[in-house]
């Protein structure tokens, strides 16, 4: 791979794989769509904008390019957790994509990364639609499910980011619906996993884990997240269809480790920029 569309590029899973890609020197159009913005857009722009190999466009402006040979991330994960996915995956957007599709579909392919609440059935209609349409247009597709991903840059509607900016703010903590809490992995190790599957080529379902048993309840001790806000134990384990396959990052960077860039990140943030725009 040597070409990327990234749609959400200023979201948090968009915006990591897309530095990841430019790092390795692949070439990035980066998708930006404003009705559903992430935060730190104007951060996060120049932080890749100084890279030759980045260039933003609207999805109006990838509808009317001609791309050839080229892999089209769209991490729906990252809308499903800001709660965003009516916005995108609205009938006119989903006409447009499949449209796009269709024109450049010997050349085209397609990585969606979504959230592991799916396999429950949790999620909006709207994903669970856009999935099977693209389903049945695309031999080049794949699937890459997610437990909750902490790092740099984690939207507030974490828990983890919740702890970490009421250290810092002394702000209220709860628990979003949406956040799945039996597993957690750090971003730069997930970016990386990413990057393997999409080079393996190989269309088809995947799910990383970590591989540690409630893995997020592990780092939520870390950050001394209180047991009221934690999961059940006897809440019954999700079974994972034998056709996805299960896949345990190569590198799993110590929880000291990963959530102190987080901290430290956060902590920078705060200190340098508005602490209003969390």
């Amino acid at each position: 791979m040597d070409k990327a569309i990234i749609i959400g590029v200023y979201h948090f899973l968009g915006f990591h794989i897309g530095q990841v890609l430019l790092n390795k020197g692949i070439e990035v159009k980066g998708v930006h769509i404003p009705e559903a913005d992430g935060t730190y857009v104007d951060e996060k722009r120049l932080e890749v904008g100084r890279n030759a190999n980045f260039k933003e466009y609207t999805f109006e402006g990838i509808l009317d390019g001609t791309d050839n040979d080229r892999t089209m991330i769209f991490p729906i994960y990252d809308f499903f957790m800001l709660q965003q996915e009516s916005i995108i995956l609205n009938e006119q957007f989903t006409q447009k994509f499949l449209t796009y599709f269709n024109k450049h579909k010997c050349n085209l392919k397609i990585l969606l990364l979504l959230p592991i609440q799916l396999l429950k059935g949790i999620g909006s209609k709207e994903i669970h639609e856009f999935i099977n349409k693209v389903n049945k247009v695309s031999n080049r597709l794949q699937l890459i499910y997610l437990p909750t991903i902490y790092g740099p840059w984690q939207p507030s509607t974490f828990m983890f980011q919740q702890v970490i900016l009421a250290s810092i703010l002394n702000t209220e903590v709860f628990h979003s619906e949406r956040e799945w809490m039996d597993d957690a992995l750090f971003i730069d190790d997930v970016a990386e996993s990413i990057l393997d599957i999409i080079e393996s080529e190989k269309s088809g379902t995947y799910l990383l884990e970590s591989g540690k048993d409630m893995y997020w309840d592990t780092c939520a001790e870390y950050l001394k997240i209180k047991e009221r806000y934690r999961k059940s134990k006897n809440e019954e384990k999700l079974q994972i269809d034998g056709e996805i396959k299960r896949i345990i990052p190569t590198r799993i960077t110590p929880i000291s480790s990963s959530l102190s860039k987080q901290m430290e990140h956060t902590k920078w943030l705060y200190q340098n920029l508005s602490s209003d725009r969390y």
